[in-house]
């Protein structure tokens, strides 16, 4: 090596390439050990001071590749080391000004990304309410606003780091926007909750009153998770008139509505005709447009028209669809009970009895995929599946007096059906029709009405919770 005229065997300080230097940046680069860098690589990646290549830098703060003592102004937040402009995904949330993946237990609460103690919540949560025109009725526990009496928003109201719980009526007027994380409200002589601007929330709304829990008026819209409702149980005799835990008359969209109500009625399946499509005690009752992924519960699921609904999958209690409406459902509708005047798609209904229109002047059809029934079908109108499995399958016939109006006779058009205990009137496209299996089992679980099968190449595989091919 070089060291100025002299050739010596190994540098004191550091090595240039085959010349000996005192320092790395009177060559203009960087020492890597006792090497004299371009730049920063391998195992000592990041600049310490300019000058050296470490590890790791010994602030735990860095630029890029370059180590600081603090973060510059263009990226002041600090994530697993990094000064970055903004958090990244994983570590999203900001605890002062390092990203992290969760808030800390002594800053646990949310100000949008921000983690926040409980005091600084409440003052968040009271600014807010201030700035919506709220001084006074109102106390702030942490994220928690609790108003007592009737509430009522008339102008814009932006709460969405706070919860609000309401001991009386919650109103939103017409025209006006009201975003929150949680609402709930509760009142024992009136609707829980009043909607007729938009109400956007983050989580859950849940509104408990006396004729309804939420009335979404028609110029209403919420858009939230989840969605539910409840009804004062001393006054089921008014519900019986027309209570519903949940009523909409404009638009909503959820990922999931909870129908909760389980107020039984009067109705019955059966026929000579009788009335027997009612839309009161329900859980859900929907007037108008519904976007949702589940609907769910042990209530009932009431649709009136002119109610347009489009839903991934159902599982209530009772389904009711009235004259007029449009029910889509994307994959399964399952209920104890189905009642259709209106116009049902689905890929695969299960129930224990359904009742496809009731004989009168409307006009009811289902066109699903497969549909099983334990119990009853009973069907009016016009019903088409590409398999129907059911224990009665029972369909209306034209009465023989000439005066009496015919709306039927029902019409099963499937390629495959079966029945289990009988089946009568009406037509049916699928002749004859298949008895269901009593003793079949195992990879041959189908009864062809003379001896068990294995499911059809187009559906080879059994599911024995449905009890259908698939």
């Amino acid at each position: 090596y070089y060291n100025g005229t002299t050739c010596v065997t190994e540098c004191s300080h550091y090595y240039n390439g085959n010349v000996c230097v005192a320092s790395c940046s009177s060559v203009g680069k960087y020492a890597d050990g006792n090497n004299c860098v371009s730049a920063c690589t391998g195992d000592r990646p990041y600049l310490e001071n300019g000058t050296t290549c470490v590890t790791s830098c010994s602030s735990g703060k860095r630029d890029g590749n370059n180590c600081v003592e603090s973060c510059p102004t263009a990226k002041p937040y600090l994530d697993s080391g990094v000064c970055v402009a903004a958090c990244g995904t994983t570590n999203k949330y900001l605890n002062g000004t390092n990203c992290v993946s969760s808030c800390p237990t002594d800053r646990p609460y949310l100000d949008g990304t921000q983690c926040k103690t409980s005091s600084e919540m409440a003052t968040i949560c009271t600014n807010a309410m201030k700035s919506g025109g709220f001084t006074s009725g109102y106390t702030a526990s942490a994220n928690t606003i609790t108003y007592s009496g009737d509430m009522t928003v008339t102008k814009n109201l932006d709460i969405s780091a706070c919860n609000l719980v309401v001991k009386g009526t919650l109103t939103v007027n017409s025209g006006i926007t009201l975003k929150a994380k949680n609402v709930s409200a509760t009142s024992s002589s009136a609707n829980g909750i009043n909607n007729a601007g938009t109400m956007t929330v983050t989580n859950k709304i849940y509104g408990n009153g006396y004729a309804y829990g939420i009335d979404n008026k028609s110029t209403g819209v919420i858009n939230a998770n989840e969605i539910d409702g409840g009804q004062i149980e001393s006054s089921t005799e008014y519900f019986t008139v027309s209570g519903a835990a949940i009523v909409n008359h404009g638009l909503i969209t959820v990922e999931n509505v909870y129908c909760s109500n389980n107020v039984s009625t009067s109705t019955t399946l059966g026929f000579p005709n009788v009335d027997v499509i009612t839309v009161n005690n329900c859980g859900m009752r929907n007037e108008a447009t519904l976007k949702a992924k589940n609907i769910i519960g042990k209530g009932k699921f009431c649709q009136v028209a002119p109610g347009i609904a489009h839903i991934e999958n159902i599982d209530v209690y009772h389904v009711v669809l009235a004259y007029s409406t449009e029910l889509s459902v994307d994959n399964v509708l399952r209920t104890e009970k189905l009642e259709n005047s209106g116009t049902l798609n689905s890929s695969i209904i299960s129930a224990k009895d359904l009742q496809n229109g009731s004989g009168d002047n409307t006009v009811a059809s289902i066109n699903v995929d497969q549909i099983i029934v334990t119990g009853i079908l009973e069907n009016y109108e016009e019903l088409e599946s590409n398999i129907v499995y059911a224990g009665i399958i029972s369909q209306y016939v034209c009465p023989n007096s000439s005066w009496l109006p015919c709306f039927g006779p029902g019409s099963i058009k499937s390629s495959e059906i079966y029945y289990c205990d009988s089946y009568s009137g009406g037509s049916y496209s699928t002749t004859p029709i298949k008895k269901c299996a009593e003793t079949c089992s195992g990879s041959t679980p189908i009864w062809n009405g003379e001896s068990c099968e294995g499911c059809p190449s187009i559906r080879p595989n059994w599911n024995a919770e449905y009890g259908i091919c698939e």
